[in-house]
């Protein structure tokens, strides 16, 4: 045997215990900020949808209402489930808290709904009708009873008192209060003659 020679080194390939401790603690930490991160996403997913859905409905409503109300002649709460009503019936075939209607060369009615009549969550429903024709259904928005799940989620005043359930003198203003989170009003001022 010479000196000098080496004897063959054996390999011995894979991790310390140390280094197999840092990379365990490091893909943990890395895990947890990664869960928290794809909860907090789907919790603000949720909520930022409902309130997207919220402020559309709101701008819908805001721009229909607008309109509908400098127009309008006649103002009430007519009901068309109710026969001995002899106001001008509504267009619509639900339960209305709101019924405008004018003239502009032909009779144009307007009738604001919520569908279903009661519960937690409600969509906005707009019946027009124009010149007797058939009505037109459109849903403006998604409501919901919040934040006092007793009211409902929109509220129909004329001069700040609640709408005559049958029409007479036109009001100067008819106002909407939509409950919800934030609350938005729409106050509209009626166009005279």
């Amino acid at each position: 045997m010479t000196r000098g020679a080496h004897r063959p080194r054996i390999d011995e390939a894979g991790f310390t215990l140390v280094e197999l401790l840092v990379a365990t603690v490091i893909l943990g930490i890395i895990s947890y900020t990664l869960t928290e991160s794809v909860i907090l996403g789907l919790r603000t997913t949720d909520s930022t949808a409902a309130s997207s859905s919220r402020f559309v409905a709101t701008q819908t409503l805001a721009s229909y209402f607008t309109g509908d109300a400098q127009s309008a002649d006649a103002v009430s709460r007519s009901d068309p489930s109710d026969p001995s009503d002899p106001s001008d019936p509504p267009c619509a075939t639900e339960a209305v808290f709101l019924h405008l209607t004018w003239f502009d060369g032909e009779r144009r009615a307007v009738s604001y709904a919520l569908d279903p009549a009661a519960g937690p969550e409600q969509d906005l429903v707009r019946w027009s009708c124009t010149g007797g024709g058939a009505p037109d259904r459109k849903i403006l928005g998604h409501f919901s009873r919040s934040p006092d799940p007793g009211a409902p989620p929109v509220v129909a005043t004329c001069d700040g008192n609640p709408c005559p359930a049958v029409a007479g003198e036109p009001p100067d203003t008819i106002t909407i209060d939509v409950q919800s989170i934030p609350a938005l009003t729409l106050t509209v001022r009626r166009r005279s003659g």
